[in-house]
């Protein structure tokens, strides 16, 4: 059985861009809605966000494409904005 080094693993690896992470800057202006309103969706667990912010004063979220696409579709969103 052969194996490899995680070196090499990690050398072979190729970035994902299939699915972007976008900003709350840009999800606001896709969805024309207010960052409050927003971060009040992201709390609410309907759409899942990471915070990669660093301090509780600091937030900076960021956004799957394909999680957006599936808040989209769903439909929730329409009684959100």
């Amino acid at each position: 059985m052969e194996t490899t080094n995680i070196k090499e693993q990690i050398e072979n690896l190729e970035p994902q861009v299939d699915d972007p992470l976008l900003t709350a800057v840009q999800v606001k202006k896709i969805l024309q809605t207010s960052l409050t309103n927003l971060y009040a969706i992201i709390r609410s667990g309907k759409l899942t966000a990471t915070n990669i912010g660093s301090g509780a004063k600091r937030s900076n979220w960021r956004i799957r494409k394909s999680d957006l696409d599936s808040f989209l579709f769903e439909g929730e969103h329409k009684k959100e904005i």
